[in-house]
């Protein structure tokens, strides 16, 4: 809602504790607390293009509001009637997958890391894998609403440095118009619909490359500013 917009704008966590930072092992031979690397990168744009203009006339706002909305978006795309987040996660593996030079049997694991779901079950990295041809595979999300790329990054470095898998398929797809209010001028224009992919490996001893540290933290005090109750029990 509108309140919840603006409220969202002022908050600030209440007595945050001094963030701390996951050690790097003592016994660590590199830097790197997760060594591993982007071998392949996709992403998918659907075709419709709705533009900042078109969103004033179909929520009957005065001309020029959304352009001096706070989200510096200019456009945004919208999926087609019958395309689904899975489509859209497919394409952009398939265009990961290629760049790797890998097929989709190779992979070890497909992770989902998108905030709005296709559906509640099966899970939309199984949606994926079928689509894909994976199967047998590890295949789950992570949800962590609009960080849930960079989590299921962090849970794709431990999984490879334990060497539980080495090739591992990370996928961001959304489709968020189907459920924005196009009433509503505070958030008409904030989102747009596309998929992401990246394909990661285990970089190879002394390659500079990894995630040296991780640090998340979430504030629950807030929970209630960003609400959909919708879809569990």
């Amino acid at each position: 809602s509108p309140p919840a917009t603006f409220f969202r704008r002022l908050w600030r966590p209440r007595n945050p504790p001094a963030p701390t930072v996951t050690p790097v092992p003592s016994d660590s031979d590199s830097e790197f607390l997760y060594p591993l690397k982007i071998v392949g990168a996709g992403h998918y744009l659907p075709k419709h293009v709705v533009s900042n203009a078109d969103i004033d006339r179909r929520g009957g706002f005065k001309e020029g509001t959304t352009d001096r909305g706070r989200s510096g978006v200019r456009e945004r795309r919208r999926a087609a009637p019958g395309e689904q987040a899975s489509d859209m996660a497919a394409a952009a593996s398939r265009q990961a997958l290629e760049s790797a030079g890998l097929r989709a049997d190779q992979l070890d694991c497909i992770i989902g890391a998108s905030g709005s779901a296709e559906q509640a079950i099966p899970d939309g990295a199984v949606l994926l894998q079928q689509k894909l041809g994976a199967q047998g595979c590890a295949a789950f999300s992570v949800h962590a609403t609009c960080l849930s790329f960079f989590s299921a990054l962090e849970v794709a470095g431990a999984l490879i440095k334990s060497g539980t898998h080495q090739r591992i398929l990370i996928s961001s797809s959304e489709i968020a118009s189907r459920n924005v209010d196009a009433f509503d001028s505070h958030t008409a224009g904030l989102f747009g619909d596309a998929a992401a992919a990246v394909v990661v490996a285990r970089a190879a001893p002394g390659e500079r490359c990894g995630i040296k540290r991780a640090l998340f933290r979430t504030y629950s005090d807030g929970a209630d500013l960003a609400v959909c109750r919708a879809g569990g029990t």
